[in-house]
């Protein structure tokens, strides 16, 4: 659909052997590996969401600026400038989200992911990023119109490309119950 820049596809191993010097990890450990991993890739994916999102606003509000309806800008109207800020308001949430989240990451230890506190964040960050970018392209697609919904135009490149942020390193449905897993430990 969109992230040409990361092409997804599927990877299959099927009697599969990988010597000894090539593992990664101890013998059985993969699981622990990957989860980790997906800790540091869920805070970096984060800068991914707010960048595509930021961008999503930006030519938004150069959009509302130029675009006449009845004779003035469509940024004079109430809804859209209801829209942009609601927009803004959502980008800042996650960024400052994110920003907490990447500062957690600096220093942590190997093997410290897949458990604890920085794996509650993480997956807490990249679903307000996720859920924030989604809501401000999908308010930027409104904002453009008719334009939003044709596929040359970079609003619509945008859209496409943001949706992989709610299914990529684990789904928002995954990331809630990491989130409440964490927080309903004893």
């Amino acid at each position: 659909m969109g992230f040409r820049g990361s092409p997804t596809g599927e990877l299959v191993f099927e009697d599969c052997r990988v010597p000894a010097k090539n593992m990664v990890g101890k013998l059985d450990g993969g699981v622990a590996v990957t989860m980790s991993g997906l800790d540091l890739e869920r805070a970096i994916v984060c800068f991914n969401a707010l960048g595509i999102a930021q961008r999503a606003l930006d030519i938004s509000i150069d959009y509302a600026k130029t675009r006449q309806q009845f004779g003035k800008p469509i940024a004079s109207f109430q809804m859209v400038q209801a829209m942009l800020a609601d927009m803004y308001t959502q980008i800042e949430a996650a960024r400052s989200l994110s920003l907490r989240t990447a500062a957690m990451c600096e220093g942590l230890e190997e093997g410290e992911g897949g458990r604890g506190e920085i794996h509650k964040l993480t997956a807490a960050a990249i679903y307000k990023a996720a859920e924030a970018t989604s809501f401000v392209l999908d308010k930027a697609v409104q904002i453009h119109g008719g334009s939003g919904y044709m596929r040359d135009t970079e609003v619509n490149r945008l859209y496409r490309t943001g949706r992989v942020l709610e299914v990529g390193a684990g789904t928002q449905e995954v990331r809630k119950l990491i989130i409440s897993g964490e927080l309903l430990k004893n």
